[in-house]
């Protein structure tokens, strides 16, 4: 609101006369009597009505001159000093005068019209009125103001001021007003005026005619800032067909000077609505023009008489608000419009805190006269109004603003010569939450090292500030301690369940219970060099080419193969005792979430075992030694397709060459790499290659140096690296390099689905062979005859074939062909893997369905090959641990059973040292009860299983002596039974353990010895878990079911429901959560993958006289899907927790790792292991306390068995 605006406003009320005071006046008679001439002006305005209007102008100008003492002499004119005259006089509410008029001063009037009153003012203080008005409302008044309030105002106005009115009507006023010093406070800041302001307006109807002139000669001031005096005349006229505004006159600042003000053309009050020029004239004249949504400011700079340079403001709030100090003037000439600009956009897509950065996006922008493109964004941030220096970007980082500053931002166009800058964004930021900053963290530790480190809370909102105290810790590994300024010390256990392991540091910020405390926790990595965790999968097969490799990998002389399913899964076979058996398998995922592509062997020190390269879809990895952790030395975001390992430089150590595709389009190869397995970092050699999917390192030429070799027609010399011949026909799919001829070099043998066989010559580049009509998947090449030259072994892709060529004066002639025992050949290799001086041929049944690893001698006389015995044919599928048995006196196992295999059900017992047994088949069906439990149920003293068994249609559950399968008693089932979780207790307290099963809804208990049953116990829905117990010598049955949980106790031979809460419960066990020798409960409720919303829980209950006490709920934030006890102590137990871990978007449920964490009782992490192989199968963790309250635990997975100790 503006001056002239505010004072048309306000001097309504002179004519209009509305109540706006409050009541409780008094009209006070007294007798006046002429006054003499004052000696001085305030009295004067003191006594208005006795003085002329004549005589209060003059006394009010004299007041004016007096109190204004400042600059008199022309101002420097600049675009700032514009700037400020026109918020001074067209924008700066705070400086509009009170209103001198409170009320209906004629109510307050005698009879005479003499006036003496004294009003209330509605929100406080008093204004007396002293005057004489006639008849027709004219006359002088003095009003005195005492912290006078009026309505609808936030002035508190004290002082002398004086109104003369000379005529008033609906439509006409003239008059004056005038003021003494009078002072106002708003907002805490005092305001004075003194001089008069003269009125005169007139409006009439028919026709439609309105003027309003105001002359000025005032003097205000704002607290302790300059004086502002002005002097001027406005004149303001509309009719029906025009209207106009004139201002002329001069504004004085105390501290710059005079300022000559002037407008032309001006049709309204200058503002958005305007048309026309305001001029403001000091040392140099400048201009504001007014009509367009940009308002130009102009400048003579030189003086001449002429503008000549100038700037767009872009709009109101620009002018009024905007910074003039980065506004260029730019010639009259070049000065074009500027851009538009709308306020930027924030985006909050998370809440924005001080730890996170700002982001910006622009709204709305453009130009009249500028193409959209050549325009430029930036943006401004300011912080507590100031702006930050160096952040023009859409991004403002962290830390720089915190919650409690006020941080904006605008958007600034530029079209080259003009810069808009936008009105401002504020962005809204969230109180953050204090954070436990840790600090001294060692980089490496080892099981047995004594860490300390610091962890300590700080407010991110306070800068600089640091509270010792780190809350509450409530999760740790034992002997972990903290002290009272947050030093943190523990030794770290000599030995681990793992060689590698997570260790946790949970710390509870705010009070236990508060719904404002929170948990924060750190994780500390810790390495071992004790062995690998012991695991076992079975044989497997590989599904893709290149995957199969014969040699020592033990360092003990004698060859092993090598080998992988081409999913997670990398062992090692021996041959011993005339059977190839699983020696060594890695135990880990070697990638979270990738699956393997090859396996190969390499050598990268000077030890005599080789190292196993691992190459997954997006990177390689080095396992060096059976003991050792595998090493990522390379990652990519593109797809690794395949790669070829060889000496290329003749020092001892190989190299690798990798064939890369983008990711996204796997039919599709990039580009080739190579790189020292030594010394990833270092990249040798990197070309583009076109769709290659197949590559091999050889000699195919005269020199010493090796070749590579890539299927798309490109062949490299590895010592420099010059592409030696490009074959524009390419290769075929798959390539294998061999002496054919027995000259020392390398032929190229390739081969392809639905193609044919042939035979490049590097040295004539060009082809010198071909055999048609064949359907090749693997190709291979050898020395299998008695001749010194190579032969050519070929796998056909759509029949069970495998044939040996000999190539013969550029012919090929049949050595041998035999058929396989599955449809396709896959990763066709050669290798003593028997060590018995002789080749065999080994290979894969060539589909992603079969396991088969098939294994043959080879003859050389006559040529032939031979299967060989000995092969593990049974294929496990998936594993159930049933539990630790002794087998017989002093063999103790770990046992699982077997559901899904391609034998049937069967049994795998699994000894310490890895070597494990398959028993002959249990069920002639794949059974669909997937849980036994290991027992010796007659106490003989041999190891026995409970166990279902499926043949046809005939199911059972049956007692298994494990050591000779024998079947000791079966109790059978009708067609419709599912046989659940199965366990082993002595329930009716004979010595001898019985079997207690589900079976869909039902709880049957079977007696063994007696061969009867003991109990059959329904339920409204299926059974989830069970678990039984002795509570103060009771036998206590609890049972999850559906949605339900009951506690059940056996008396007089019989279980009777005592109590039942509704909670889903998948897994239910008994264990010690406090420190008195009463057991809890602990129940965790959704074990699988769900759209719920809520996260899955862990919940501990009390159980007072067979009722279930809800102690503690928490959230889990992993998906735990199974849990055991840690036996090793006997109260505040720990619980150890399978989970899956998060999967990025787009990966299968099954390539999913899974890893064993140790918790509190509460489900805080204390440790967490490595990322296992394989689904955890139900029930599949089982934890026991051994010698010195060492644990050991077995976990079954879809994959793999564990043995972890």
């Amino acid at each position: 609101m503006t001056i002239f605006r505010v004072f048309l406003i306000l001097h309504f009320s002179v004519f209009v006369l509305s109540a706006c005071g409050g009541g409780g006046g008094s009209v006070e008679s007294s007798d006046i009597t002429e006054q003499p001439t004052p000696i001085v002006p305030q009295q004067v305005i003191a006594n208005a009505q006795n003085y002329s209007e004549a005589e209060l102008k003059t006394a009010g100008k004299s007041i004016a001159d007096t109190s204004y003492a400042g600059i008199t002499t022309v101002a420097n004119m600049d675009i700032a000093l514009t700037q400020q005259i026109y918020n001074l006089l067209f924008n700066d509410e705070g400086m509009t005068p009170p209103d001198l008029i409170v009320g209906n001063l004629t109510d307050y009037s005698d009879a005479n019209g003499d006036v003496n009153t004294t009003l209330s003012c509605n929100r406080g203080g008093t204004v007396k009125y002293v005057g004489k008005l006639t008849p027709q409302s004219t006359g002088n008044l003095t009003a005195t103001f005492d912290q006078c309030v009026p309505f609808n105002s936030v002035n508190t106005i004290s002082g002398d001021g004086a109104i003369s009115i000379k005529r008033i009507g609906d439509d006409t006023f003239e008059g004056s007003f005038f003021y003494n010093n009078l002072q106002w406070e708003r907002y805490d800041q005092q305001i004075s005026i003194s001089g008069y302001l003269e009125i005169l307006k007139d409006s009439s109807s028919e026709p439609f005619q309105y003027t309003n002139n105001k002359s000025h000669y005032l003097v205000l001031q704002r607290e302790d800032e300059a004086k502002v005096f002005l002097q001027s005349n406005l004149r303001i006229s509309q009719s029906s067909s025009e209207q106009s505004y004139v201002l002329t006159g001069s504004v004085y600042l105390s501290d710059e000077g005079r300022v000559d003000i002037a407008t032309s053309n001006m049709d309204f009050e200058p503002s958005e609505y305007a048309n026309g020029t305001v001029s403001f004239t000091g040392d140099r004249k400048t201009t504001l023009k007014f009509g367009t949504e940009y308002i130009r400011y102009a400048e003579d700079t030189d003086n001449d008489g002429e503008l000549d340079a100038g700037v767009y403001f872009t709009g109101m709030y620009d002018l009024t608000n905007g910074s003039t100090v980065d506004k260029v003037l730019i010639p009259l000439s070049q000065l074009s419009l500027p851009p538009s600009a709308e306020k930027p956009v924030v985006i909050y897509e998370d809440p924005i805190y001080t730890s996170t950065p700002v982001r910006v996006r622009p709204s709305s922008y453009g130009d009249n006269d500028t193409k959209f493109e050549d325009l430029t964004i930036s943006y401004a941030w300011y912080l507590n109004d100031t702006k930050i220096a160096g952040q023009s970007e859409a991004i403002l980082p962290s830390a720089i603003a915190v919650f409690g500053d006020v941080l904006q931002v605008s958007m600034i166009v530029s079209d080259g010569i003009n810069e808009t800058e936008s009105e401002r964004t504020t962005v809204v930021m969230e109180d953050s939450l204090a954070l436990i900053r840790f600090s001294d963290t060692p980089e490496i530790i080892r099981a047995g090292d004594v860490i300390e480190f610091m962890a300590e809370l700080v407010d991110p909102d306070i800068r600089d500030v640091t509270n010792n105290a780190a809350g509450t810790m409530i999760g740790s590994p034992e002997g972990a301690v903290m002290d009272e300024n947050g030093l943190i010390q523990w030794r770290v256990p000599s030995k681990l369940m793992f060689p590698f392991q997570t260790y946790d540091f949970t710390f509870q910020i705010g009070v236990s219970g508060d719904n404002q405390s929170y948990t924060m926790s750190i994780s500390l990595d810790v390495k071992s060099e004790q062995a690998l965790t012991l695991a076992r999968t079975g044989t497997k097969a590989p599904t893709q080419n290149k995957n199969i490799h014969v040699g020592d990998f033990d360092g003990d002389g004698k060859n092993e193969i090598l080998t992988t399913d081409n999913e997670n899964t990398v062992f090692l076979l021996e041959y011993i005792n005339e059977k190839y058996t699983q020696k060594w398998v890695y135990p880990f995922k070697v990638s979270a979430f990738r699956k393997i592509t090859q396996v190969l062997a390499a050598n990268i020190d000077d030890d005599d075992a080789l190292e196993i390269v691992v190459v997954t879809t997006t990177g390689v990895h080095l396992i060096n030694g059976l003991d050792g952790l595998a090493t990522t030395i390379f990652e990519s975001e593109n797809r690794v397709k395949q790669a070829a390992v060889a000496d290329i430089d003749s020092d001892g150590l190989d190299e690798i060459a990798l064939l890369m595709g983008i990711y996204s389009d796997p039919d599709y190869t990039e580009s080739v790499q190579v790189f020292n397995l030594a010394e990833p970092e270092l990249v040798l050699f990197s070309s583009e290659t076109a769709n290659a999917t197949y590559m091999e390192f050889g000699n195919v030429d005269e020199d010493a140096s090796l070749e590579l070799v890539i299927n798309d027609g490109q062949v490299y010399d590895t010592q420099t690296w010059a592409l030696e011949w490009l074959n524009e026909n390419r290769f075929g799919d798959v390539i294998s390099l061999g002496d054919l001829d027995n000259n020392g070099i390398s032929e190229i043998v390739s081969a392809s689905a639905r193609g044919e066989i042939t035979i490049h010559s590097a040295q004539s580049q060009s082809q010198i062979g071909l055999l048609g009509d064949q359907d090749i998947c693997s190709v291979h090449t050898a020395n299998v005859d008695s001749d010194p030259a190579e032969e050519i072994i070929a796998g056909v892709c759509s029949s069970r074939n495998i044939s040996a060529y000999s190539f013969i004066d550029n012919g090929f002639s049949t050595n041998w062909s035999r058929s396989s025992v599955e449809y396709g050949v896959i990763s066709i290799t050669t290798g003593d893997s028997d060590n018995d001086g002789l080749l065999e041929l080994h290979w894969a049944g060539g589909s992603a369905q079969s396991d088969d690893l098939l294994i043959s001698d080879i003859y050389t006389e006559p040529s032939d090959i031979i299967p060989k015995i000995g092969i593990e044919r049974t294929l496990l599928k998936s594993f159930s641990s049933a539990g630790w048995s002794q087998i017989v006196e002093g063999d103790e196992r770990a046992v699982f059973f077997v559901p899904i295999s391609s034998e049937g059900s069967v049994i795998v017992t699994l000894e310490p040292d890895g070597k494990y047994n398959i028993s002959k088949e249990v069920s002639a069906d794949n059974s669909a009860s997937f849980h036994a439990v290991t027992t010796d149920f007659n106490n003989d003293g041999f190891g026995d299983i409970f166990l279902p068994i499926t043949n046809n249609f005939d199911k059972s559950l049956a007692a298994i002596q494990l050591s000779n399968s024998v079947v000791q008693w079966q109790t059978p089932f009708d067609v419709t039974s599912k046989i659940g979780l199965v366990r082993a207790y002595d329930v009716n307290a004979d010595g001898f353990d019985d079997s207690l099963y589900i079976n869909r809804s039902k709880l049957e208990i079977i007696n063994f010895i007696e061969q009867s049953t003991l109990a059959s116990i329904s339920f409204d829905e299926d059974l989830l878990d069970f678990t039984i117990f002795e509570v103060d010598g009771t036998l206590t049955l609890l049972v999850a079911y559906g949605e339900k949980l009951a506690v059940l106790k056996r008396a007089d031979g019989q279980f009777s429901e005592l109590s039942v809460i509704e909670q889903h419960c998948a897994r239910i066990e008994v264990f010690n959560y406090d420190i008195d020798a009463e057991l809890e409960i602990v129940c965790l409720d959704y074990t699988e993958r769900n759209d719920f919303e809520d996260p899955q829980q862990l919940v501990i209950y009390d159980m007072d006289n067979f009722s279930l006490q809800e102690v503690k709920r928490s959230e889990l934030s992993s998906l735990v899907v199974d849990i055991a006890i840690d036996t090793s102590t006997s109260d505040q137990q720990n619980l150890f927790l399978v989970s899956l871990v998060d999967s990025p978007e787009g990966f299968f449920y099954s390539d999913v790792p899974n890893r064993i964490s140790l918790a509190t009782s509460a489900g805080i992490p204390i440790w967490t292991g490595p990322n296992l192989i394989g689904i955890p199968t139900s029930h599949g963790l089982k934890v026991r306390a051994v010698e010195d309250q060492d644990l050991e635990i077995i976990l079954s997975t879809s994959k793999m068995m564990y043995w972890i100790k």
